[in-house]
């Protein structure tokens, strides 16, 4: 369909023209989009750049390169502050075009909103490049449970600005129905890619931008979904809840804090003060000593009590003291008996009087209810669950439930001029991870050729997720989707049913992406490689069987040769015991067996020729297989064993020594280091591996002397 351009791909925009590489991003398992070097230079703070998570970062680089030379006196970096990073950089080499490098000292300066600026020799250069040397962590044998390094931003003095990235849709479907706009409904549609908010993952794309090419004129009604942000900011959460509910953005009591779970907006301080006790704020989980929410009363008043209702369950941790504090700065602790073990719990709280115009109650006592975190493997404790803080005297702050769908103009942009639309739906759901409904307030009339369309960054509360541009409002109703049943099942393998359909359809299999899988239709044969679907799956389009089922099975293929492996190490193993069992008989000759002991060889004899071939061949395929240094010791292992008596004791101590301090090395670094139990361990233990080696390459040399010497043996 799109034989020019093929694939969506991603453009800077000329007009600010920075452009960003990197080494790498993500960590060793996943390439996360949203982690990669645009985001150090996209002027969101909020989004990085990211690299090394649970592995060596060191060594890692940024590559910001523009079209045409400039000159900076300083060039200043911010680290990441979002999704709890526990790593920062330490040292930074900075290099300018194929100039000599020099290195810089980070410090918590790179951590600030300012950031840290490097100062620059005077000269005009095209490229910037830095270069992780050393982290926080340091060097240690395993990086498990450690977040990723980066850039939050990287700008240069004041005055050059961030850059652009939009996505070019594919022209050839525009050239192809040119001329067919009158005739037919045109409809675009756009989508951002997100991901549900977590603590381990960001959005990888903000906002929408893309440059679509019309084949001609049309007047296009606008429609679509958009959602709350779960990562803006808690008071512009608020803001925007209210601003969408049609009522005043600046109402108090107003709440705020320095914790709050990764997620939906339903976990914002602001629930704490509406007098609604279905909604709960929520601090993240982990140590909640610290954790604070500061209350703004908007006016001077005397406040010596507060009403507070926590849910207490097997969900959260238990609160049981608390410090409060005015303006003074003054704390007083206060004690609090936890009510039910399994429900909402109200308590008053009493202490002297303070008069002041803000509250801040910052947790200093709890009873922690642990859970194992799913992403580290650790035990952590649970959040706290705060319902409602009432304070004698102030009324509540409660929050509209529905959108009143009033035109705005700052959510969507084209071609720069901003596009008039109403937003409507249910605003309590929408705190949840719901959508709420888009749709244009009058006709947009568009011209045939290239534009640019943006949507509000999500960093400003509500973002748009879809977007539809429809010339006709004609509605297609798509075909019914055909009953399927799941009919067997095994370790890879699926049985389906598929009932009879005219419509032809796709039948998705929602696991990874692989050209393993194969789909196969009884009587019918194979339907093909599968096509990647939604990003990650796979599929097969089917024609419509209107007169019968289908039958298909489902196969991931590589599992035939993993089997095959399993079966194939089953039989070594017994072949294995066979041999240690089977009895030995010692021959008469230049070998003497003494009972539990290691047989010793004496010296065969003048000729060097096979001892020096049989050390070439095991030196040289252990040097391939593993390393070559390994290599050179298998040859010299084999020479030992073949030339001197104390060879053969020799191997088997190279043998003993290196398998006992490989598995001694594990041991004492997972008791000290406390390896995550995931799919990164193995990774860990790059040192021990080639010691593990060395115990492999010296029993292979052990097994070479014994054919040589059993061929001399066999020799007239």
């Amino acid at each position: 369909m799109f034989p020019r351009r093929g694939r969506q791909r991603l453009r800077l925009d000329p007009t600010v023209g920075v452009l960003a590489r990197s080494s790498s991003f993500g960590n060793p398992i996943s390439f996360h989009t949203e982690d990669r070097a645009f985001h150090a230079v996209d002027g969101d703070p909020a989004t990085a750049w990211r690299v090394g998570a649970f592995t060596d970062a060191r060594g890692e680089s940024l590559s910001l390169t523009w079209p045409e030379g400039v000159s900076a006196a300083t060039a200043s970096v911010r680290q990441p502050f979002t999704l709890d990073p526990n790593r920062t950089i330490t040292e930074l080499s900075v290099q300018l075009d194929d100039g000599e490098p020099f290195v810089v000292t980070l410090d918590e300066r790179s951590t600030s909103p300012a950031g840290q600026a490097i100062e620059l020799p005077s000269v005009t250069f095209d490229e910037l490049t830095l270069t992780v040397i050393e982290t926080s962590a340091g060097d240690r044998p395993g990086y498990g449970g450690l977040s990723s390094v980066g850039f939050a931003e990287v700008w240069l003095d004041d005055n050059i600005g961030p850059g652009r990235e939009t996505i070019l849709t594919p022209a050839s479907l525009a050239e192809r129905t040119a001329g067919l706009a009158d005739a037919s409904p045109l409809v675009v549609v756009l989508a951002r890619e997100r991901v549900s908010p977590t603590s381990v993952r960001d959005d990888p794309e903000v906002a929408i931008d893309r440059t679509i090419e019309l084949p001609s004129g049309a007047v296009f009604d606008v429609s679509g979904l958009a959602r709350l942000s779960g990562r803006a900011d808690d008071q512009i959460s608020d803001a925007i809840i209210r601003e969408l509910g049609g009522v005043a953005t600046e109402v108090y009591p107003a709440a705020t804090s320095n914790s709050r779970l990764p997620g939906e907006s339903e976990n914002r301080p602001g629930v704490a003060v509406d007098g609604d006790l279905t909604t709960i704020f929520r601090t993240k989980p982990g140590d909640q000593i610290g954790a604070q929410l500061r209350i703004a009363l908007g006016t001077t008043m005397t406040v010596d009590s507060l009403d507070l209702t926590l849910l207490n369950n097997s969900q959260h941790s238990t609160l049981t003291q608390l410090t409060v504090r005015g303006d003074d700065g003054a704390e007083q602790a206060v004690s609090i008996n936890p009510g039910v073990a399994d429900g909402l719990a109200t308590t008053t709280l009493r202490f002297e009087p303070l008069t002041t115009t803000s509250l801040t109650l910052t947790v200093t006592g709890v009873e922690e209810n642990r859970t194992r975190e799913w992403y580290s493997s650790e035990l952590v404790a649970q959040p706290l669950g705060i319902a409602d803080v009432a304070i004698p005297g102030l009324p509540a702050s409660p929050f509209p439930t529905d959108a009143v769908g009033e035109c705005r103009d700052d959510l969507l942009r084209i071609d720069g001029v901003g596009v008039s639309l109403r937003v409507t739906g249910d605003l309590v759901a929408a705190t949840t991870g719901q959508p709420l409904t888009i749709a244009s307030c009058e006709p947009l009339e568009l011209e045939a050729g290239t534009h640019t369309i943006t949507t509000r960054s999500r960093a400003l509360g509500l973002a748009i997720d879809r977007l539809v541009l429809q010339s006709d409002l004609l509605a297609r109703t798509p075909g019914a989707t055909p009953a399927i049943e799941v009919t067997g099942r095994a370790r890879g393998a699926y049985d389906l049913r598929v009932e009879p359909t005219s419509q032809d359809y796709w039948l998705v299999l929602g696991e990874s992406f692989s050209e393993g899988w194969t789909a196969t239709v009884a009587g019918e044969g194979d339907l093909g490689q599968p096509i990647l679907i939604d990003g990650f799956a796979n599929g097969w389009r089917i024609e419509g069987h209107p007169n019968q089922a289908l039958d298909v099975h489902l196969e991931w293929t590589p599992n035939r040769t993993v089997r095959l492996g399993l079966w194939l190490s089953l039989a070594a193993v017994v072949l294995c015991l066979a041999l240690a069992c089977w009895p030995y008989r010692s021959s008469v000759g230049d070998e003497v067996a003494v009972p539990g002991t290691i047989r010793l060889r004496s010296s065969p004899g003048r000729s060097w020729g096979p001892s020096l071939l049989a050390a070439g061949a095991v030196g040289l395929v252990s040097g391939v297989v593993t390393a070559p240094l390994l290599g050179v010791l298998a040859a010299l292992l084999v020479v030992a064993t073949l030339r001197y008596r104390r060879g053969r004791l020799v191997t088997a101590a190279v043998a003993l020594a290196s398998l006992g301090a490989a598995s001694a090395y594990v041991v004492l670094q997972q008791a000290r280091y406390h390896g995550p139990h995931d799919g990164a361990w193995p990774s860990l233990w790059e040192r021990p591996h080639y010691l593990g080696l060395a115990a492999i390459v010296a029993l292979a040399a052990d097994w070479a002397a014994d054919l040589v010497t059993q061929h001399r043996r066999d020799q007239p």
